[in-house]
């Protein structure tokens, strides 16, 4: 209901007489709210999320436009802690499908970085709803994903902050594209930009763009298994 706020407080303005102060109070909190729906850290998902803490580890990202085959707007993010752990996140778009998310966990060594010059995930393959049946119930297809990062540029300090998981095109704003697609948070850690190779199901999706980095701690939120399907 957040999201309402703004707009809200808009409408009492105009109820208000005109009293300088007590408009320019209102406006102060209009803004408020409209800073806070922006940038709310950790984001707040509904219940049934999945919300996983990582601790002191390192990342690469990378946005895809596509298409690769049936899949577009494809968000990877890779992540491993210092448990040893490796998550990935494969976010995308299909033509039936708008923002949906596949998740993985695993122990195996499938991501290796070289400082930030360089990173390599190995072929691992996430189950991926494309389409939804006559039920609603979600259809499933293997996803095979490899891809190499190369860094360039000068390392940054790490961003904080909401990064969306996928490309949901209805919020309206970044915000409510965290509640709906999930989100990934950073705090700490060094950042460097990389560009992108790799290939999905086998097929090449060229050169994208993407980061290299450390983290500090990372919040993984992805929402309940929902699908947005197109109209």
């Amino acid at each position: 209901m957040l999201r309402f706020l703004p707009l809200n407080l808009l409408f009492i303005y105009f109820l208000i007489p005109n009293m300088s102060y007590l408009r320019t109070l209102l406006v102060a909190v209009t803004i408020a709210a409209i800073l806070f729906s922006f940038f709310s850290i950790p984001p707040v998902l509904a219940a049934g999320a999945t919300k996983i803490i990582r601790n002191n580890g390192v990342r690469a990202s990378a946005f895809i436009p596509g298409p690769v085959g049936q899949f577009s707007d494809i968000f990877l993010t890779v992540a491993k802690s210092s448990s040893a752990e490796t998550d990935i996140i494969l976010g995308y778009s299909t033509p039936n499908i708008l923002g949906e998310n596949s998740f993985l966990t695993t122990t195996a060594n499938v991501f290796q970085t070289n400082g930030l010059n360089s990173a390599t995930l190995s072929p691992v393959t996430l189950n991926a709803c494309v389409a939804t049946d006559e039920s609603g119930n979600c259809i499933f297809v293997p996803v095979t994903i490899q891809a190499t990062w190369t860094g360039f540029g000068v390392p940054v300090a790490g961003h904080g902050g909401n990064v969306p998981t996928c490309n949901f095109v209805h919020p309206l704003n970044a915000h409510e594209a965290s509640i709906f697609c999930g989100a990934v948070f950073q705090s700490g850690g060094t950042d460097r930009q990389a560009t992108v190779a790799g290939t999905l199901n086998g097929q090449s999706f060229g050169q994208a763009s993407g980061d290299i980095g450390t983290f500090d701690i990372l919040i993984i939120s992805l929402p309940p298994s929902t699908v947005n399907v197109h109209p």
